[in-house]
């Protein structure tokens, strides 16, 4: 079940349907929304007793240890992907100290920080990686509330004006400190951050999630339905996702996905650390790289930066694309200065409002 393409035609709500019955497809390819409505509902198979336990009877390569865990709930691995990204702050190491577990009040403080200069990379990026904290710091999972009218949404609002004036205002200077809010798709992300910056650097996570590392985020996962009719084949599957066949695939496609196995994790950055030494590389849209022109120690230094960064995510949140896109096109008179800060947050809570009771009905 592709849940987007059918989505239009009333496929989700079927799958919905379906799940609970015997008439349940065996594996299931599910949006984050999805996934989290059946997490809720208790209707997916736990895969860890199957896949990575010591006495499992299928052969599974051995996933990130981070990433694992960060696809657990209630001590129970019940969905993976087969690669996934990471989502958070970038900044130096020696300014990183003072944005752990820092809050809303604090994001309006970077933004009046003389010294430092807020990035993105694009109009709306910094948006989009701020996004995956906005429906869980603002919805509730447990009685469908929202909060969009408070005083954090208004002072991330603020922020957020701030930050996409500053995108336009500010490229090319040279600040004392960078943030940069964006995803790190590929050891090469990293390598081309580390390019601008010239020193160290380090990812931490978002205001008020109760965790200082960045998040580990795929588009789409997949689960065995608890009504599977063949689960051993279900397992097999899902188990495919994590063989050598899968894994070698995401990275021979060229677009940055990571795998989620330890061993082609270690070959992506060996690949990757190799071509910016030695020519630069080929993106997904066919533009080659410039050769790195760090110093051969730093470059030396990097991978186990990176692997550091990686190895403390541990945390997810799944995404509601609906939320996201609400929440967006209720931006765009603010930012265009046609509505206030405060009649923003009022009309994304009448919205969200009715959003959460339809979708909780």
């Amino acid at each position: 079940f592709e849940t987007d393409d059918l989505a239009s035609t009333g496929g989700e709500a079927r799958l919905r349907a379906s799940v609970s019955t015997e008439d349940s497809p065996d594996v299931l390819l599910l949006s984050p929304e999805l996934l989290q409505s059946l997490l809720q509902s208790d209707m997916l198979e736990p895969l860890d007793q199957e896949l990575f336990l010591e006495n499992s009877q299928i052969n599974s390569p051995e996933i990130l240890a981070n990433v694992r865990s960060a696809w657990t709930k209630d001590g129970s691995c019940r969905y993976i992907a087969p690669f996934f990204f990471l989502s958070g702050l970038i900044t130096e190491d020696q300014y990183a100290e003072t944005l752990s577990n820092y809050s809303f009040s604090d994001l309006q403080n970077l933004a009046e920080d003389e010294n430092c200069a807020v990035f993105g990379t694009g109009t709306q990026a910094p948006f989009g990686a701020l996004s995956y904290g906005i429906q869980n710091r603002f919805i509730s999972q447990e009685d469908h509330s929202v909060s969009f009218d408070s005083p954090d949404f208004l002072m991330f609002l603020t922020f957020y004006k701030t930050l996409n004036d500053e995108l336009e205002q500010n490229r090319g200077q040279n600040p004392k400190h960078i943030v940069i809010w964006r995803e790190l798709h590929s050891f090469r992300d990293f390598l081309s951050i580390s390019e601008l910056y010239k020193t160290p650097v380090t990812m931490v996570g978002f205001p008020d999630m109760q965790t200082a590392a960045p998040l580990v985020l795929a588009p789409m996962y997949y689960a065995v339905s608890a009504n599977a009719q063949d689960k051993d084949g279900a397992y097999a599957f899902v188990s495919f996702l994590l063989s050598s066949d899968v894994q070698s695939h995401y990275r021979t496609l060229g677009d940055g996905n990571m795998p989620v196995t330890a061993t082609y994790f270690e070959d992506m950055i060996t690949e990757d650390l190799l071509s910016s030494v030695s020519g630069g590389y080929e993106t997904a849209n066919g533009t080659s790289s410039t050769v790195s022109t760090l110093p051969s120690e730093t470059l030396e230094a990097l991978p186990q930066v990176f692997r550091t960064i990686v190895s403390k995510s541990d945390t997810t949140y799944l995404e509601n694309g609906e939320v996201v896109s609400l929440i967006n096109e209720e931006l765009q008179p603010f930012i265009a200065g046609d509505k206030s800060a405060e009649e923003t947050t009022k009309t994304i809570q009448n919205r969200m409002s009715v959003f959460v009771w339809e979708t909780a009905g």
